[in-house]
C-alpha cells in the first residue's frame, strides 16, 4: 500500500490533503487491486453496517477528497452528509 492507501484506510483526511499537495498518484492500485478510494469505500460500507462506530467522519471526508480526484467506485457521494464535505 502507498501512503495514500494507508491514509484512506485509517480515515486520515488531513494526510490525504497533504499527499495531494505533493501530487500523490491517485490511480495506483495495491496488491489487492484497490485504489485508495476503493479502500475508503469499503470502510464507509463498514460504517454503514455498524462495523465501525468511532471516527467515522474522517472516512466521509476522505471519500469526498478522493472522489474529486478518482473515478468513483461503489460508494456514491450523494450518501455523504453535507457537513462531511
Amino acid at each position: 500500500d502507498t501512503p495514500l492507501h494507508l491514509a484512506a484506510l485509517w480515515g486520515y483526511h488531513k494526510a490525504i490533503k497533504k499527499l495531494f499537495k505533493y501530487n500523490a498518484d491517485r490511480t495506483i492500485k495495491n496488491r489487492d487491486d484497490d485504489t485508495a478510494y476503493d479502500l475508503v469505500a469499503t470502510q464507509l460500507e463498514h460504517v454503514h453496517h455498524g462495523l465501525i462506530t468511532r471516527h467515522t467522519k474522517g472516512f466521509s471526508v476522505c471519500a469526498a477528497l478522493l472522489a474529486t480526484h478518482c473515478a468513483p467506485s461503489e460508494i456514491a457521494l450523494e450518501n455523504l452528509a453535507p457537513q462531511d464535505l
